[in-house]
């Protein structure tokens, strides 16, 4: 081993031990918004995922898409229940993290060694440890180690490095053992890509980035092609490519529209709002700034055109321009062309027309990389003076993401802080003021919830939520006069013209469960008027799950009233906007405990006919309405005993 390479095996160590002292004070900190909002699947149906049914049920898809199973089935590794300590988790997602830092300073020293040219030598792994350092150590980062949820980003992420692996090894061996090139291109490839697509669909991205080594490092020659190249190339990159746009066209299309309407733009804002976020994340891998970072960003303004605002038209043109270049320049820059291509085609699904959230910094973590491969490419092969300059910069960037990621860890580590600080730098944010409000709930400290609150209010007085949350503050949580209705009413009065807010819904939701009865003055029918107003306003109730979930929670104030027919109405509407097969299974309950045992087989009969949401759904169902109709036997057998005094025995059956 030659002394440079002995540098290189202490240095990569060096920075793994680095990136995690420096992310571990972030392992303290609470669960996050989709944590809460996806992991208690880990609950079970007892606490608990302890038997196979449970197990299918938490991994299988139940929303269409992949299901991001394998991400579901890795969370096992932590805890199998709910609710449980989200440190285990995080620590699972830094361990990952940098495993992945692992597979990036192979990817990246194993493709600059099979470009050859100035990359000959030890020079491709000084690069390769240059891009993996400053990549791993970005404050952007630490978004999806932190945020339990985005297990799936890193596990997408670890199999599009592994499939990128295969790939350019297949594509160097090919040549000379063709046997092993085209097992490494098929099979290795193609079951990482899979395993990727299983974790989150963003893998999908993977055969993007093969177009982008095409079309700027590699080519037809350097390395030579396998004969059976054409054949592989529309197999695995030209063919996923046309089915993803298929897919997008003929299930996501179709719903466009519907669910835009719980959104605050529309598809051209999006994709003009998309090109000042594009700006703004390359600001934040090669010029970050402190306030930059947090997962925070749903306070984000939208572009309304051209010039609404200028920084939208000025930031098209900095994107055209850079693409322009790379693709003009792809084969004299190769390095400048493979850093934007990479970046750009990174962000090509997140960033389009499709309906998501408007700002994520985890969208970032392999898009980021072709910016550091170039950064590390042109550092080690510039003169000795040029090289100093660089280098000096490179240093000093590497310098600041390490402070920015220290600071930034330690805010993500701390509940108080995220509340306090996450919530002043993003006062319209409604996540950062729900995070906040959590807090003083949970510290019982209303004076400074209400303080919050209505800060949130003046600075965004249009968020249903705040308005909710202040009810809560009032009615939950101190003896107010129930008499005084103003906020009940102001809460009523605005909800017919409100904006969509998730917050809102999730809010009412928590209202209608039996902490919030046992410890809320507020009576059952003014929570059924606050979600039949919410019913009414067509910006709820145009995403077919956003207007189940509130007559759901109209259900169950229902159901704790014994208001045994509106709760059945209420249920046949559930099922009629989203026909899970669970809604008539329980409806069959109900009508079999109230010895309305003449409508159990009408129920059960729609529950088997009902469509199947999900793979997950069609696997289970069978099992779920045989054990119910079990259930209801053993029920109606007991209701046909006599009891000792010789009426019939109404016990439920459990």
């Amino acid at each position: 081993m030659t002394r440079a390479e002995v540098k290189v095996a202490v240095f990569l160590p060096t920075v793994l031990a680095l990136v995690g002292l420096l992310f571990s004070p972030g392992l303290s900190g609470p669960w996050f918004f989709d944590d809460l909002a996806h992991l208690p699947k880990l609950a079970g149906t007892d606490g608990m995922v302890d038997t196979w049914p449970e197990v299918l049920t938490l991994t299988l898809p139940t929303h269409g898409g992949s299901g991001r199973s394998l991400a579901y089935l890795s969370l096992l590794l932590d805890d199998n229940g709910w609710p449980t300590d989200p440190a285990r988790f995080k620590t699972t997602n830094l361990l990952l993290h940098l495993l992945n830092a692992v597979l990036v300073f192979a990817f990246v020293r194993l493709l600059l060694r099979t470009t050859g040219g100035p990359f000959a030598g030890q020079r491709a792994d000084w690069a390769a440890l240059i891009a993996m350092a400053l990549w791993s150590v970005n404050p952007m980062q630490l978004g999806p180690v932190m945020m339990v949820i985005q297990r799936m980003t890193l596990l997408g992420a670890l199999f599009s490095l592994l499939a990128l692996l295969a790939y350019v090894q297949g594509r160097r061996v090919a040549p000379t053992r063709p046997r092993l090139g085209f097992g490494l291109l098929t099979f290795g490839f193609g079951t990482a890509l899979l395993l990727g697509l299983i974790s989150k669909e963003i893998a999908l991205i993977t055969v993007l980035y093969v177009l982008v080594i095409e079309a700027t490092l590699f080519s037809d020659t350097n390395p030579p092609r396998p004969s059976y190249w054409p054949v592989w190339f529309v197999v695995f990159i030209a063919l996923p490519v046309l089915a993803t746009i298929g897919y997008v066209a003929s299930v996501w299309h179709p719903t466009m529209t519907e669910a835009y309407t719980a959104r605050d733009f529309t598809p051209s804002e999006r994709v003009l709002t998309q090109a000042r976020i594009l700006v703004e994340y390359l600001q934040g891998v090669l010029a970050p700034r402190l306030s930059q970072y947090g997962p925070f960003h749903d306070d984000y303004i939208p572009s309304r055109g051209l010039w609404e605002p200028a920084s939208t038209a000025v930031s098209l043109l900095v994107l055209a321009v850079l693409v322009g270049l790379a693709l003009i320049r792809r084969r004299t820059w190769p390095l400048f062309s493979f850093a934007i291509l990479w970046f750009v085609l990174g962000h090509a699904l997140e960033s389009s027309v499709l309906c998501l959230e408007l700002y994520f910094e985890h969208r970032n973590y392999l898009p980021m990389l072709g910016i550091y491969v170039a950064i590390g490419g042109f550092l080690v092969t510039r003169q000795a003076q040029a090289q100093r300059i660089v280098g000096f910069a490179t240093g000093a960037l590497f310098v600041l993401l390490l402070v920015l990621s220290l600071l930034t860890a330690q805010v993500w580590g701390s509940h108080q802080r995220l509340a306090t600080i996450w919530s002043a730098e993003h006062p319209r944010s409604p996540r950062a003021n729900i995070m906040a409000f959590q807090y003083f709930s949970e510290q019982r400290n209303v004076t400074a919830l209400i303080q919050q609150i209505e800060s949130a209010s003046d600075a965004a007085p249009e968020q249903l939520g705040y308005r909710l949350f202040r009810l809560i503050a009032e009615r939950c949580m101190t003896q107010a006069d129930p008499s005084d209705d103003r906020l009940l009413n102001a809460l009523k009065d605005a909800i017919p013209a409100a904006r969509f807010n998730s917050t809102a819904v999730e809010l009412l939701i928590w209202l209608t469960n039996d902490e919030a009865r046992s410890i809320c003055d507020l009576a059952p029918e003014e929570r059924i008027a606050i979600a039949d107003l919410m019913l009414a306003n067509p910006r709820y109730t145009g995403v077919a799950i956003h207007k189940a979930n509130l007559l759901v929670a109209k259900a169950r104030v229902l159901r704790a009233q014994g208001a045994f027919g509106a709760l059945q109405d209420t249920l046949d509407q559930v099922f009629e906007v989203w026909p899970n097969y669970e809604i008539p299974l329980e409806q069959a309950w109900d009508h079999a405990t109230a010895g309305l045992f003449e409508y159990v087989d009408e129920y059960l009969a729609k529950a088997e006919s009902a469509p199947s949401l999900s793979r997950g759904q069609a696997l289970l169902r069978g099992e779920r309405i045989a054990q119910m109709r079990e259930a209801i036997e053993q029920l109606q057998t007991l209701a046909k005993r006599p009891s000792s005094d010789g009426s019939p025995d109404r016990t439920d059956v459990p």
